[in-house]
């Protein structure tokens, strides 16, 4: 359908704070599964994506990869707790 975009709802100050909150334990929680099956593999994917990453955030062209960046990091240190539905 023409002329038909995305619909954003208005979130209060207290709601996008408690998004935060849920997302932080969640990202704890993920960690604390995925640390002990970390691999030395795992680790230097991690590290060569944090690199790119870096280097991505000191060229200001970049900054439409940044969030792909970020999730990739993310997703390395995250994929070891084998919870794919939480991820």
């Amino acid at each position: 359908m023409a002329n038909r975009g995305a619909v954003f709802s208005a979130l209060a100050p207290e709601e996008i704070e408690q998004l935060f909150e849920t997302r932080a334990v969640l990202e704890c929680y993920m960690l604390r599964c995925a640390v002990p099956n970390f691999t030395d593999a795992d680790f230097l994917k991690a590290e060569r994506i944090l690199r790119q990453y870096e280097d991505s955030l000191a060229k200001d062209s970049d900054i439409k990869n940044w969030g792909e960046w970020n999730w990739s990091f993310h997703s390395a240190l995250y994929g070891p707790a084998n919870r794919p539905s939480m991820l």
